[in-house]
């Protein structure tokens, strides 16, 4: 999937620190960076050049691609979720293309600064957050259960849906939507008061209805 503007979405401060995580791999023009449904655990981000994403449908007979150009980012599902497939195959462009590169491991690292280390705890957030936009942009009868695992796996971090169980996180994620403040104040993805509200009334009527009745 592709993330339009990923560092902008990080802001100017954690933008800093992301770029000091990435390693580099340069592309010539058709080397390719992602192929669509191999597991993967990289995410790329388009330091210069270009890349194009080609999407094979269903009937493999259509080819669609899309650009993506300095400041996007392909596969962070990928790496953020174990065995989540790339859905897309990302070929560099005409020009070529330098790439940014983050896997796993490193952001895992990262976590477990995060646990003394504010800005690298902001810098969590803002990655998972930004991974979660193209998929709450899309209406939830378009969301693939690749999708599902992507929003289930981010939400089980916060707090209101750690006493949930497994299976309500799940039908949430496949409900919840996103929503941008005005400027000056922070951009969110997720409709938090919402989504903790629905939570809350769906566990409680889970609760309830496990309840023995005298």
């Amino acid at each position: 999937m592709l993330h339009k503007g990923f560092v902008d979405k990080l802001g100017p401060d954690l933008s800093v620190r992301f770029a000091a995580l990435l390693g580099q791999t340069v592309l010539q023009a058709g080397d390719l960076a992602t192929k669509q449904a191999a597991v993967g655990d990289s995410m790329f981000l388009v330091i210069s050049g270009s890349c194009e994403l080609i999407t094979l449908t269903a009937d493999r007979e259509d080819v669609t691609g899309v650009p993506a150009v300095r400041g996007d980012a392909v596969g962070v599902a990928s790496m953020l979720v174990p065995s989540y497939r790339y859905e897309a195959t990302t070929r560099a462009g005409a020009g070529g293309a330098t790439l940014g590169l983050l896997r796993a491991s490193q952001f895992s690292s990262l976590i477990a600064q995060a646990q003394h280390d504010t800005e690298a705890a902001q810098l969590v957030q803002a990655v998972r957050a930004a991974a979660c936009l193209p998929v709450l942009a899309l209406p939830p009868a378009l969301r693939c259960p690749q999708h599902l695992m992507l929003l289930s796996h981010i939400t089980s971090y916060l707090q209101a849906f750690q006493p949930l169980p497994a299976e309500l996180c799940q039908h949430l994620a496949g409900t919840m939507t996103h929503v941008h403040f005005p400027p000056g104040h922070s951009e969110t993805v997720i409709l938090l008061s919402c989504i903790c509200t629905a939570a809350f009334c769906v566990a409680l009527v889970h609760r309830q209805s496990a309840m023995p009745i005298d």
